[in-house]
């Protein structure tokens, strides 16, 4: 089965974020929703702690075996899609993304894994202008999902 870390945005809990583990393990993903080790993390922290989740429940006796290493994802929104992007540059195992109103200061490079980015058109602080544009023209197989909610 495919695997799945999600991660919270900058001063955000798990809390915010755990809704997406049972609604993907609907889908017959293994998922794993984490809380950061501050609410201050950045994003290049973000992005260790979605490796070491992946990899935590790879190594799992419950649900170890069931995971296709080959076959992982990941999902975070703000500073945590920053992480998301930054985890796709490094972790070739990472088969498709989602980073929701990703933040994302420094040069992440290019990415080519398949990637469906949620953005809100009225976002203060990880306006699409400043970030979302940048991330989306630099991504090959990227899917742009733009609301004013």
């Amino acid at each position: 089965m495919p695997a799945i870390a999600v991660v919270p945005g900058y001063v955000s809990y798990e809390s915010s974020i755990k809704w997406w583990g049972p609604r993907l393990a609907a889908w017959g993903f293994v998922v794993i929703t984490i809380n950061t080790n501050s609410i201050y993390d950045e994003p290049d922290s973000r992005a260790e702690q979605l490796s070491a989740a992946l990899d935590h429940i790879i190594d799992d006796d419950t649900v170890g075996s069931m995971i296709d290493a080959d076959r992982l994802g990941v999902i975070g929104w703000s500073m945590g899609g920053g992480g998301a992007l930054r985890l796709a540059t490094e972790r070739h195992a990472i088969r498709a993304i989602i980073p929701a109103t990703p933040y994302y200061d420094k040069d992440y490079g290019a990415i080519d894994t398949p990637t469906f980015i949620i953005a809100c058109e009225n976002d203060r602080i990880a306006s699409n202008e400043k970030y979302t544009n940048i991330f989306y023209k630099n991504t090959t197989g990227c899917l742009l999902y733009t609301s004013d909610a």
